[in-house]
């Protein structure tokens, strides 16, 4: 069984070599084939003939080649030593003995002081034995004169007093005067912050006295501030001698827009034990949030109880109490509805920022509209727009009427068409247009109607704010006339699908749905000037013109200003009721 074993693994191992001779023959050129069959022939004629095989073509070169090893005791070489001389070759390195250092990567330099320079050097370095020799600290002996020679007269203190003149007393002696400059900066009375900046504030009121003369005087352009005959009469001689000068004053708090020494005293703390990043755990996390959410849902079942419930009916009967001035009461109590006569048109809320004579246009602020906006940009990229403020003209025999009207005669005056008016643009203001009403969310400004008499108030709610900022008179101020032209049918069809929302016979006749009950913000505050919603935020006394346009409180109450004895009546719509309230 045995002997089986071995001659099957005898003939693989042939066959095995037989096909890697195969592959490697299939490999090779016909070249290297002729080469390999030469050195066979060498290597068999050299095991033939007993003695070494001739040296190849990569040996032929080298000298110092080893000796072959001693013959056996029998005297020639056996087979199995031939060969292992023969394969042992390719293995076999020769060093030459070498003793010379590499070469240096730089060129000669000096290394060091030479062994003379070394004892020297070390000869005069002391170093300290003890903690007593290092730590001793040696005095400073300075010369008396620092080591500058000082001449013997500069030591005198005599010397530098000027001899007295003959007969004069040294201690009655006048005193030197100043010199005009030094005794202007010693005796300065005037400003002692930014100059630059109060000049500025100076030539900005210059400039609305200069509107307000020209307005005031019928003038249609604004006089030369400049000249001095109106500076004289606008300012004082210091404003005017500073508008004067045509030098531009540097001002370190106008000109530097950030200032360098300022820090955000956000990022600082004194507290240096707080925590910088306090992160919290996952598990904490959510212990925090259930804890919110039982204490809402405790709020809720107590909100639906039925103590509560019961509590909202007693309340119901109470009279409403003002939140913050608890000696207001309510003295009438009316509805509040929308004001369907005037649902289909746009309302907005007018500010004026400043006027400049405002005696003059108060009264015709209700008659008066914004006309020529128009954007600064001939593109139309930016945002920013201009208008005018139109107005009636004053009266007859006014000074403004004859002289905007001096190339018409008055029979030309005279002939106005039917449904016309007179207008002519009074100031030209910066306009600048802010949205009340966010997307799809519920109005929060509302303009109101009160009729004391009837105890019913309406609303309209305001979707956008103009705001007017900047006040200048208009360069030519002629009359226009101005007429209203009549409804379209785009128009009406505009005021109907607005009036729609309110009024269910139009919702029918247009075939929208019928509108729900329309109410406002619940529990607003709101104060009825009697001028029928129309407002142009001129200013706050008593005859003029403010729009109606507060935002809802937490309470339905009445605004007071005062705290007085006197009777104070406001109106406040909550819910479906306005109440009129005095102290």
């Amino acid at each position: 069984m045995g002997e089986d074993e071995d001659a099957r693994h005898r003939r693989e191992e042939a066959e095995r070599r037989a096909k890697r001779k195969a592959a490697k023959a299939g490999s090779r050129s016909d070249a290297q084939r002729a080469k390999r069959k030469e050195h066979a022939a060498r290597v068999l004629a050299k095991h033939q003939k007993g003695g070494p095989s001739p040296p190849s073509k990569r040996h032929k070169g080298e000298k110092g080649k080893p000796p072959p090893p001693p013959l056996p005791p029998g005297g020639t070489p056996s087979h199995f030593q031939n060969l292992f001389t023969q394969r042992a070759q390719g293995f076999q390195i020769d060093f030459r003995f070498r003793n010379a250092p590499p070469r240096p990567p730089v060129g000669p330099s000096f290394v060091g002081h030479s062994l003379d320079g070394v004892l020297v050097e070390r000869s005069r370095q002391y170093k300290a034995l003890n903690a007593v020799e290092v730590n001793y600290q040696w005095k400073l002996h300075s010369e008396p004169d620092l080591g500058v020679p000082l001449a013997p007269s500069a030591m005198d203190v005599k010397s530098y007093k000027a001899p007295p003149k003959h007969g004069q007393d040294e201690e009655n002696k006048p005193k030197p005067k100043l010199h005009p400059d030094d005794e202007a900066l010693l005796e300065w009375k005037g400003p002692l912050g930014d100059t630059a900046a109060e000049n500025l504030k100076k030539r900005q009121d210059q400039m609305r006295a200069a509107a307000r003369l020209a307005l005031s005087e019928g003038k249609g352009r604004i006089p030369n501030i400049l000249l001095p005959a109106n500076v004289d009469r606008l300012t004082s001689p210091a404003a005017a001698a500073a508008s004067v000068s045509s030098k531009k004053a540097f001002s370190r708090v106008l000109d530097e827009g950030m200032q360098t020494w300022m820090k955000k005293t956000t990022y600082l703390s004194n507290d240096y034990s707080r925590k910088v990043h306090d992160f919290k755990s996952l598990a904490s996390t959510k212990q925090q949030l259930e804890k919110d959410l039982e204490t809402k849902q405790q709020q809720m079942n107590l909100k639906r109880s039925a103590p509560a419930i019961k509590n909202t009916f007693t309340a119901a009967t109470m009279p409403p109490t003002h939140p913050t001035k608890k000696n207001m009461k309510p003295k009438a109590i009316m509805s509040i509805l929308p004001n369907v006569d005037h649902w289909g048109f746009s309302y907005t809320h007018v500010v004026i920022d400043k006027a400049p004579n405002i005696d003059m246009i108060k009264s015709d602020l209700a008659k008066a509209f914004i006309a020529n906006v128009q954007h600064t940009d001939s593109q139309h990229t930016d945002s920013k727009m201009t208008c005018q403020l139109w107005c009636p003209p004053p009266p007859k025999g006014d000074s403004d009427s004859e002289d905007d009207d001096e190339e018409k005669s008055e029979d030309e005056k005279d002939k106005d068409p039917p449904g016309t008016a007179r207008y002519h643009p009074v100031q030209e203001y910066d306009l600048d247009i802010v949205p009340l009403k966010e997307g799809d969310q519920p109005h929060a400004n509302f303009c109101l109607w009160v009729d004391p008499k009837s105890k019913v108030a309406t609303y309209l709610p305001l979707s956008s704010r103009v705001q007017l900022s900047t006040g200048r008179p208009v360069k030519g101020r002629t009359l226009r006339r101005v007429a209203r032209r009549p409804k379209g049918e785009a128009d009406m069809e505009e005021i109907n699908e607005q009036l729609a929302e309110v009024d269910y016979d139009v919702a029918q006749k247009i075939g929208r749905p019928a509108p729900s009950k329309p109410a406002p913000v619940a529990n607003s505050n709101s104060k009825d000037d009697g001028d029928d919603g129309e407002d142009f935020g001129d200013d706050d006394s008593d005859d003029s013109d403010d729009a109606v346009n507060k935002k809802p409180t937490p309470a339905a109450a009445a605004n007071n200003d005062d705290d007085d004895d006197s009777d104070d009546e406001e109106e406040t719509f909550g819910g479906l009721k306005t109440i009129v309230a005095e102290n």
